[in-house]
This record gives C-alpha cells, sequence and structure tokens, in this order.
C-alpha cells in the first residue's frame, strides 16, 4: 500500500489453504494474482533461467536444474542425473537455434524417446519429469514474450491434492530462477539516510518443510547469503524456532529481523538462540511471559513484546 503496488512480492503458500475468494480483500489492496496450477496454469518456464546466448552459463545452469530435481526427489542417482543434464542439454541446443527456451514439455518428451530406445521402464526420473510436464507450468519458449514473474505479485496456492515433491519443485525451481535473475542484477546503492532500496519479497510459508531437507535446503542459504545486496526481502515462516537452526548451518544467524510469534515451545534456550543473545536474561524471560496470540518478540537492542498488526484489523 504505502509503495502504490510498485514493490512486488511472491507469497508461496505450500498447503494451498487460502482460497481466491477468502483472500479476495488482500489480493485486490496488494494488487496480487492468484495462482493454483490445478486450475489455471502457472504461467511460468522453470527452464526459462538457463543462459542460451553462452555456453559456459548454459552448462552451469543446466547442471543447476538437475541438482533441483535431484534435491528433491533423491531417488535419482546419478546415472539418472547425468541422463537427465544430457536430454537437458540438448534441448536447449536444438531451441536456442531458434531463440527459445525448451520448455519441460520438451524435456518430457525427449525423455520418452530416449527410454523407448533404450527399451527402459518408467522409473523414478519418468515419474517426476512427467508430472512437470503435466501442464502445471504454462510455458513460454520464446525471450522477450517470456513473462518475468517478479514483474507482478503473485500468491501460489499449492493445493495437497498435488504431491509433495511436486509442490516442493514448483517453489525449488521458482526460487532457482529468482535467484539466478537477481544475482545478475546490480546491488542496490544506500541512500544518504542509510536505506537501501528494496525490489522484490520472497515469503516462504511452512518453511521447515525446505530446511528440513538437507539436499534442499542450499538454495534457501543462497537466497539469504546472495540477494541481500540485490534488494530483496526473504521471509521464512515456521511453526518453531528450532527448525531454523541445523547442524550444518544456522538459519537464524542469516535472518535480518527474526519475529518470534506465539509457539507452543516456549524453551527460553531456542528462543534466544533465534531472535539473539540478550543483555539481560530478565528481560527475555519476561517477554516469553506475556507472549500471546497477536503478540511477538523482537530483539533490537533488547528482547521486546510487539504487537502484530493484521492489515484485515486496522481501524
Amino acid at each position: 500500500e504505502k509503495t502504490n503496488g510498485d514493490l512486488k512480492f511472491i507469497f508461496f503458500d505450500y498447503k494451498g489453504e487460502g482460497q481466491s475468494n477468502k483472500l479476495r480483500p488482500f489480493l485486490e489492496k496488494t494488487r496480487c494474482a492468484y495462482v493454483n496450477p490445478l486450475e489455471d496454469a502457472f504461467r511460468f518456464n522453470p527452464l526459462s533461467f538457463i543462459n542460451i546466448s553462452n555456453e559456459k552459463y548454459q552448462n552451469f545452469h543446466v547442471n543447476s536444474f538437475v541438482d533441483a530435481v535431484a534435491a528433491i526427489e533423491p531417488k535419482i542417482g546419478p546415472k539418472q542425473k547425468n541422463l537427465l543434464k544430457t536430454i537437458v542439454g540438448n534441448c536447449v541446443d536444438a531451441q536456442k537455434k531458434h531463440g527459445r527456451y525448451p520448455t519441460l514439455t520438451d524435456v518430457f518428451a525427449e525423455l520418452q524417446d530416449v527410454y523407448e530406445e533404450l527399451k527402459e521402464r518408467p522409473d523414478t526420473l519418468y515419474a517426476i519429469v512427467q508430472d512437470l510436464a503435466s501442464g502445471i507450468f504454462a510455458e513460454e519458449a520464446t525471450p522477450g514474450r517470456q513473462t518475468k514473474i517478479y514483474e507482478s505479485s503473485l500468491y501460489v496456492s499449492l493445493p495437497e491434492a498435488m504431491s509433495e515433491k511436486l509442490r516442493q519443485l514448483c517453489v525449488f525451481l521458482t526460487l532457482k530462477y529468482l535467484l539466478t535473475e537477481f544475482t545478475s542484477m546490480d546491488d542496490v546503492v544506500q541512500s544518504p539516510e542509510r536505506i537501501l532500496p528494496l525490489r522484490y519479497v520472497i515469503v516462504v510459508d511452512e518453511a521447515h518443510v525446505y530446511l528440513n531437507n538437507k539436499n534442499a535446503r542450499g538454495i534457501l542459504e543462497q537466497l539469504l547469503r546472495v540477494i541481500r545486496s540485490k534488494g530483496v526481502v526473504v521471509i521464512m515462516l515456521s511453526q518453531g524456532v528450532e527448525d531454523y537452526y541445523k547442524s550444518d548451518f544456522d538459519f537464524a544467524s542469516q535472518v535480518k529481523i527474526p519475529i518470534c510469534l506465539n509457539i507452543n515451545n516456549k524453551n527460553y534456550k531456542a528462543v534466544e538462540r533465534f531472535v539473539g543473545t540478550a543483555k539481560s536474561s530478565h528481560k527475555l524471560e519476561k517477554a516469553l511471559e506475556g507472549l500471546d496470540k497477536g503478540m511477538g518478540i523482537l530483539n533490537l537492542g533488547e528482547p521486546s513484546l510487539i504487537k502484530v498488526g493484521q492489515f484485515w484489523e486496522r481501524n
């Protein structure tokens, strides 16, 4: 509202709980489009982040796509990964001659031909690529006509009728695209008032689904580390503060402003690790005692309670 709709965002609703009719006031006020891939295909080509003009970047991006698929589906082995890399690479080479990106439909068609030629039975790789090419994406292949999804605000609802792996892939392939797009942009420049301009906001609901996937959470780590300087805000929502601490990476340490809402497990040590060490343990203890519905703990110097204002509750 304050940016007159100029600051765009994408919100990933992993459980698909938000219904378009119930969300209408929010969607209208934020000028946001609603996407449910089972009702209306997501107008996005997950392979459009591949650089089709530079071969070195092309190979890197093809490998990156395959790694993302294998991270969500760990049953894909080295042989299958190499096969998928070869097929995606061939599709890129075939389409770039015409100035086009390959689509997932192209990849699945090529995969089908290879399996028929080798007399291979459908397996895990076949099934996951088939799901991706099943029509959940409306894939534009021509650069220039390709819609930049960050140029508008999107609410992506992923209903439970979609398989868990397919929902995760929808999110991760979109994040992979956004990471590549924003990484290629210049850093934002701080104003004399020490204000950093914002370009975009990414909201990942049910973040524990991704944080608990050791193979897949690397892209969230990349998002936090890399694109903050590009003016992109990443918001990760999860059910407990313990979800952000992993043995290989402490996500809470990379979160600029951790906010602890009314969680069930109000363990002092866990909350302290999440919001940051308090100078006085008494202040955090007091804040925890008052942590109730509609309240949150924010640590800007010292932990304190804040009232969480919902836009529909404003007077």
